[in-house]
Order: C-alpha cells, then structure tokens, then sequence
C-alpha cells in the first residue's frame, strides 16, 4: 500500500508572516502549554482534510485566513493541499505526475440535471487522498447493517488516523460509533 506523511503544516493570511509546523514521518506529538495553538493545528490539518469545522476564524487569529498542508508520499513526491477558510473546495499542486494540479471540490456532484448522467472524471478530493494510499478507484463499503453500499470516503479512513481530543480516556471504542444502529463494515 502506498503511503505518505504532512511535512508541513501552513497558516497563511494576506499581510501575515506564515506560521509553520513541521513533521516527520512516523508517530509526531505536538507539546506546549494551553492556548498555545496545539488544536488549532490539529484542526487546521483536518480542514485541510475536507472536515467542515473550521479551525479559526480570521477575525480572531490576527488576519490568518487559510491553511495548506504538504503531504510528502513514500516515492518522495509533494502534494500541497491549500484551503482557504469557509471554501468548499481546495487548490492541489503537486510533483506527482499521476496528480492533476486543479481546483478539487470537497463533495462528489450531484447527477446533471436529473438526468442521471453523472459529470465526467470529477476532481474531487476524496478520489485524490485514497489515491494517495494506493487506491486508484473508489471502493464501495457497507453503509449500514442492511449492506447498502456507499463510497469509501476519507472522512472514514481518517478516524483511524486522527484521535479527537475528547475521545482520549473515554471507556468505549473511538473509532466505532456509540449507537450499534450506527456501525458499519469499516
């Protein structure tokens, strides 16, 4: 399986001198005292991700208004992912030659004036981070205990990558669901 690790985290804003973290690959702990930035790292990696919640606003974080992150693969190429807060979409540069520099969109569309054609070779990021691990076509999943089949999304492969920090110490599973109704085949 293919594989790739963030080598940096970047939150930029017009006028701004960029603040940075950098990673290596492997296990990274991020160590400071409160209200240091530590979640809003966290967070900000996620947006970037796709999730929705946005990680600051611009108006309290002194004009920082967008993050991207560099995500190096194990051949050694750069991807960088750049999304600016409350878009619903991302800008991809990269030197992978498999990876198209574009505008990809956060949500697959919808079909094309009801007619059930859907939009050709969509660029959506979901396709381009499962790409990334090794998986060239979406797989299908179970959705529910009735076996109805979904998109294999990267909002599901990244529960198992990313804790929330209000899940740490919890006596139940965090990756699977509270609610048995809930699970899934992952």
């Amino acid at each position: 399986m293919a594989s790739f690790f963030v080598e940096r985290l970047i939150a930029t804003g017009p006028g701004r001198t960029d603040s940075i973290i950098e990673f290596v690959p492997g296990l990274n702990i991020i160590h400071a005292s409160s209200e240091s930035g530590k979640t809003m790292a966290a967070n900000s990696i996620a947006y970037a991700f796709g999730c929705s919640k946005v990680p600051f606003l611009p108006e309290t974080t002194d004009g920082y208004d967008s993050v991207e992150i560099q995500l190096r693969s194990q051949n050694g190429f750069l991807t960088k992912i750049s999304r600016h807060i409350n878009d619903d979409y991302v800008h991809v540069a990269s030197e992978n030659p498999s990876i198209k520099e574009d505008t990809y969109s956060l949500e697959y569309p919808k079909d094309d004036d009801n007619t059930g054609k859907k939009k050709k070779d969509p660029l959506v990021l979901n396709t381009l981070l499962l790409k990334l691990i090794g998986l060239d076509c979406v797989p299908l999943i179970g959705a529910n205990g009735r076996s109805d089949k979904k998109r294999l999304t990267w909002k599901n492969f990244f529960r198992v990558l990313y804790l929330d920090k209000e899940k740490i110490g919890l006596d139940e599973y965090v990756i699977e669901p509270r609610e048995t109704y809930e699970r899934t085949l992952l």
